[in-house]
């Protein structure tokens, strides 16, 4: 009884991850497919473009060029993409995806964290 109670507690101190959300919402996918656009060409201004003023402001153009170096041309090949869902965390939605670069046999997490219609935060796992 005590282990089911401390294993309802941890579940319930996990952020909330909907996958009843079987399809992105439109701007969801617009971020997503604008964000791994703009890393394909490298493209700073497209990357922020959609981006709230904090995340602009804390991603520097070559900070930027650090990342899409670190990633040389990881999704340039192709891709394919799968929506998982979303996590609620503080006051941004965070909508995660499956991506599985061609022909790599790794597949990555990206998170999108959308804050009053903007992106406010992007990694790739």
């Amino acid at each position: 009884k005590v282990l089911a109670s401390l294993g309802l507690a941890v579940l319930l101190s996990i952020p909330s991850l909907t996958l009843a959300d079987a399809a992105p919402s439109d701007t969801a996918t617009l971020f997503f497919q604008n964000q791994i656009e703009a890393l394909n060409t490298a493209d700073y201004e497209q990357f922020v473009r959609h981006a709230d003023a904090e995340f602009s402001a804390a991603l520097t153009p070559d900070q930027f060029k650090q990342l899409t170096g670190a990633l040389s041309g990881l999704f340039a090949a192709g891709y394919e993409s799968a929506y998982l869902g979303t996590l609620q965390q503080a006051d941004a939605l965070v909508h995660l995806w499956k991506v599985s670069p061609e022909p790599s046999n790794t597949d990555y997490l990206v998170k999108i964290a959308v804050r009053d219609g903007k992106v406010a935060g992007f990694w790739i796992q």
